[in-house]
């Protein structure tokens, strides 16, 4: 299993786009932080979408979201269920960290689209 996290970085580079599906909690938990700083470091995609949970679209609407910007967070500070979590995290924070884009944890922000 921790190989297969380790490729993390791999996976999101494939994507085309990023959704995001939020819990008021999303934030806060460092799996979730680990998802837009990968896809900032390595996708080419230059947005997110972000679907609250409490979203609720209407096709009469004639406005469907607005753009606004994330910060990108450190990983390494955001809560987990498991504290053993963070040392399979640590890899590959570590791993951005050598990357050629470089990130402000806290300052670096993403585009998004947000419903």
């Amino acid at each position: 299993m921790t190989s297969a996290i380790l490729l993390l970085p791999l996976w999101v580079a494939c994507y085309e786009r990023f959704l995001r599906i939020e819990t008021p909690d999303y934030s806060e938990r460092a799996w979730c932080r680990l998802e837009p700083l990968l896809s900032y470091v390595f996708q080419f995609a230059d947005q997110h979408t972000i679907i609250h949970l409490d979203c609720k679209y209407s096709s009469m609407d004639s406005h469907h979201g607005r753009e606004m910007r994330t910060l990108v967070l450190n990983a390494m500070e955001g809560k987990t269920t498991d504290q053993s979590d963070l040392a399979k995290i640590q890899p590959i924070v570590d791993f951005v960290k050598q990357s050629q884009k470089k990130v402000d944890f806290g300052v670096t922000s993403i585009k998004c689209f947000q419903f």
